[in-house]
């Protein structure tokens, strides 16, 4: 698992939105799973 203690999801959420207008659809995809990871890590604590 990534280290994400000084992750921001509001860049995240960017980076997935800018990857998807520029169709780089390789960085559209990590940057969702960073995403989805960061959520279930914030879930649990």
């Amino acid at each position: 698992m990534a280290n994400l203690r000084r992750l921001h999801r509001t860049g995240l959420i960017a980076c997935v939105y800018r990857a998807a207008e520029w169709r780089h659809k390789d960085i559209e995809l990590a940057a969702h799973d960073l995403l989805q990871e960061l959520d279930a890590a914030t879930a649990r604590t």
